[in-house]
């Protein structure tokens, strides 16, 4: 399966046994070079990420584009989700919480205890600068684990006792 959005693309496959899984896509991505070669267009292989979705200690074989191997890797970003080997939500879970808390800190004059501003327009700047970083890609939040979960749970109450200037008990 090819999964594509603007220039970001994705090739995945599926199968019990592990040389099979790698053939998939490498003989995906040996059709791929002749339309990049027919198209004049360059990939850039060192972007490209090869991650073995398992719970499984093994690693597929390795794939190649170009003739280059393309890396193996534990984690991947697409569209601004990470995705581990073992499709938990740890490194999304970090990655979100330190993004809100860069967001946080540069807005913290216009959103914190000491903002001028009423509870109105600082609730409505949360929802619309704040909230959508962890609100993105919510769907796939179900299968998240509940540690990961109250982290963000934990962050936005911080948050939002900082906008109404709430006490910490």
């Amino acid at each position: 399966m090819t999964a594509t959005y603007a220039d970001d693309t994705a090739i995945l496959a599926s199968h019990q046994n592990s040389i099979t899984a790698s053939r998939k896509p490498q003989n995906h991505l040996n059709q791929f070079e002749k339309w990049l070669k027919r198209w004049h267009i360059k990939a850039k292989e060192n972007k490209s990420t090869h991650v073995t979705f398992t719970l499984k200690r093994e690693n597929c074989p390795t794939i190649r584009l170009n003739g280059n191997q393309i890396p193996q890797g534990e984690t991947v970003k697409y569209l601004s989700i990470y995705l581990n080997r073992r499709l938990m939500w740890g490194t999304h879970t970090f990655a979100k919480r330190k993004q809100l808390g860069m967001k946080f800190q540069q807005m913290y004059r216009i959103l914190g205890r000491k903002s001028e501003l009423s509870i109105e327009n600082t609730l409505l700047i949360y929802k619309i600068i704040l909230k959508p970083i962890w609100t993105y890609g919510i769907p796939l939040w179900g299968t998240a684990s509940n540690s990961n979960i109250e982290i963000l749970q934990r962050y936005q109450n911080k948050v939002l006792r900082a906008i109404v200037n709430s006490p910490w008990f």
